[in-house]
């Protein structure tokens, strides 16, 4: 799998880029299907599935209303976890920057918030034209750089709103300024400020800044940073109240507990593999 950043004129709206050769995608060693659960980064992301089976797609809380991705997906900003199926196959995406899906896609984060949405309903049918040019390309340092061609040819000039551009910033800073705080230096009211952030994020700030706070979390347990002191320590160095607060917020993001996420040890961040496939009663075409 290839994975990097964008080029200069992306860099303001997309985090990293990546590609995937068939028999490279998380999971697939252990069999040709498998599942896992999605956390949730409040981040949108951008992916053309170029061969394998379909994507199979379904809520964290729920046995039905499964989606099938056939090409291309929007994956929403989300503060919530879901499941999905790992397939050997190849792939391209973005993960975009917090509020850029209106530059690059025409549509505010929060018509796209907790869902997933087929490519073609937001770019007017090109995902086929955009799979084929892609598959007909030797490489995946190829197609990753053709597709970030593509992404660049829909980039439109739609600056993030001054307010919402501060509110990320302060809120991402090591010393993280509380919501309150932001909305003081905005100049706006406390509803405006909370209508402007939620319209480009697709999260409202508050909620926004303990997605942020619960992806500390997961890079701090990757590093190993979780000693013989333990959650209490981990949860005052992170500003949760307490470990019982942590463990609150860890499953209210994530359907499961800290020690759960420490007992598997992901390779990848977000992604949690499952013992087990997931039961449900229908699929539902997308």
């Amino acid at each position: 799998m290839i994975i990097r950043g964008p080029g200069a004129v992306l860099r303001p709206f997309v985090r990293l880029l990546w590609a995937s050769e068939p028999g490279e995608a998380a999971g697939a060693e252990s069999g040709p299907l498998c599942w896992e659960r999605m956390l949730p980064s409040g981040l949108a992301h951008v992916v053309l599935r170029l061969s394998g089976p379909p994507l199979q797609l379904l809520p964290a809380t729920s046995a039905s209303g499964v989606q099938l991705i056939r090409s291309g997906v929007v994956g929403g900003p989300r503060s919530g976890a879901y499941i999905k199926q790992v397939a050997d196959a190849e792939t391209v995406g973005a993960e975009l920057c917090a509020g850029a899906t209106l530059a690059l896609l025409g549509v505010p984060g929060r018509q796209l918030a907790e869902t997933h949405t087929p490519l073609d309903d937001l770019l007017g049918g090109v995902t086929q034209a955009w799979c084929d040019e892609l598959r007909a390309l030797p490489s995946a340092a190829q197609r990753l750089q053709r597709f970030e061609a593509l992404l660049m040819s829909r980039l439109r000039e739609r600056a993030l709103h001054p307010a919402v551009r501060h509110a990320l910033a302060r809120f991402s800073a090591p010393h993280a300024a509380s919501v309150s705080e932001v909305v003081a230096e905005s100049g706006y009211s406390h509803r405006r400020f909370l209508t402007l952030f939620e319209e480009a994020t697709g999260i409202a700030p508050k909620r926004f800044t303990r997605v942020l706070r619960f992806r500390r979390t997961l890079e701090a347990f990757q590093r190993g940073e979780v000693g013989r002191e333990g959650l209490g320590a981990l949860a005052a160095a992170l500003g949760y109240a307490d470990q019982a607060h942590l463990t609150r917020e860890f499953r209210e993001h994530a359907g499961i507990t800290p020690a759960r996420y420490q007992q598997v040890q992901p390779h990848q961040l977000f992604h949690l593999p499952m013992s087990e496939a997931p039961e449900f009663n229908f699929l539902q075409d997308a």
